[in-house]
């Protein structure tokens, strides 16, 4: 019997997650911890779903296609969180090739590795 493998179109997600430290030595200390994922789904439709859209909008989530070329939310419905109405929508999207930073790009700008401490360093934030 020969199987057949259905062909899928792979997409890379990264975003910074913000942690507080339960460090013991920051105990009582105000210490934020940015942490890099980078998390591989097998198609843009799976990858949409995984997220809210607020992620993109704030600046927090990028995705980017298998060859690493970013791709964009076209968003039908914009997500919107507000607090004194303590109201929120996660917005409805798909994704599309966009324009921008490849996902190589993106990493080497933001994640470095300090090897004398032995631990990443994360840029937050900078501009893709």
């Amino acid at each position: 019997m020969f199987w057949r493998k259905k062909k899928t179109s792979v997409v890379f997600s990264y975003e910074v997650r913000i942690y507080d430290s339960d460090a013991p030595e920051d105990e009582g200390k105000d210490v934020v911890l940015w942490t890099p994922w980078l998390n591989l789904y097998p198609s843009a439709e799976v990858a949409a779903k995984s997220h809210y859209g607020l992620e993109i909008v704030e600046g927090d989530l990028w995705f980017f296609a298998a060859d690493g070329s970013p791709l964009e939310a076209n968003f039908s419905q914009r997500p919107f969180f507000y607090t004194d109405r303590n109201a929120f929508f996660p917005g409805v999207y798909t994704l599309r090739p966009g324009t921008g930073k490849s996902l190589q790009e993106t990493l080497a700008q933001r994640v470095t590795y300090e090897e004398s401490k032995g631990e990443f360093n994360i840029t937050a934030k900078a501009a893709n």
